[in-house]
C-alpha cells in the first residue's frame, strides 16, 4: 500500500492558490480542504461582523485545516490542503506531521507580482462571502504586500513554485507531472 500523499499549495492571497488546488484535486482525484471554505462555514454558522472577526476566524481556520489533515494523514488518507499559511505558524505543525506519519509531502507555492497581486484582490472584492470583509481589509492588504516576502513552508520535501502573474504563461500539465513523479502515479 502506498503512504498517504499530502499535496500543500500556499501562497499570499490571490496568488492562484485556490484555481490551481481546485484543479489539482480533479486531476489527481484527491479531496481538497481550503482554509476559505471552512471560514466560510464558520461565517454561516456564527454569523459575521468585521475584519477583526474575519482575523479570528481566519486563525481558527487554519487551525482546523491542519487538524483535518493530520486526521486523514493518521487515517492513511491522502489529500491536497490550500491556504495562505503563515510559514512561522504553518510549518512548524507540517513538519511535526512530516516526523509522526510515514507520508509523502509536496508544495505548490503559488506567488505573483505584488502589483497584479494587488489588483485581483480589488477586483474580487465584493465577489466572496462578505464575511471576509475584503472592503476592510483593501487598505491593510496592500501594506501586508509590502512587508510580507513571497516565501514557501520551510518543511523537508519537493517544492513547485508556479508564477501566476501572467496565468496564461503557467505551465499547469509541467506542474501536474510534477506532483504525480513525486506522489508515485503515471
Amino acid at each position: 500500500m502506498c503512504p498517504p500523499f499530502l499535496l500543500i499549495v500556499s501562497g499570499l492571497p490571490c496568488a492562484g492558490k485556490t484555481s490551481i488546488a481546485e484543479q489539482l484535486a480533479v486531476d489527481l482525484s484527491l479531496p481538497l480542504m481550503t482554509k476559505d471554505g471552512i471560514k466560510e462555514q464558520l461565517f454561516n454558522a456564527l454569523g459575521w461582523k468585521d475584519r477583526d472577526w474575519s482575523k479570528q476566524l481566519s486563525q481558527a481556520s487554519m487551525e482546523l485545516l491542519l487538524y483535518f489533515a493530520e486526521s486523514q494523514l493518521a487515517a492513511g488518507n491522502s489529500l491536497i490542503i490550500e491556504c495562505n499559511f503563515r510559514p512561522d505558524l504553518a510549518a512548524p505543525r507540517l513538519s511535526a506531521m512530516q516526523a509522526r506519519y510515514t507520508a509523502i509531502f509536496f508544495q505548490v507555492f503559488c506567488r505573483a507580482e505584488k502589483e497584479t497581486l494587488f489588483e485581483r484582490f480589488k477586483a474580487r472584492t465584493g465577489t466572496r462571502h462578505p464575511g471576509h470583509a475584503d472592503e476592510q481589509y483593501l487598505a491593510e492588504f496592500h501594506a501586508l504586500l509590502e512587508r510580507t516576502p513571497q516565501e514557501t513552508l520551510d518543511l523537508s520535501c519537493p517544492v513547485f513554485v508556479v508564477d501566476t502573474t501572467d496565468i496564461k504563461k503557467m505551465d499547469y500539465p509541467a506542474l501536474l507531472k510534477a506532483v504525480r513523479d513525486v506522489q508515485g502515479v503515471v
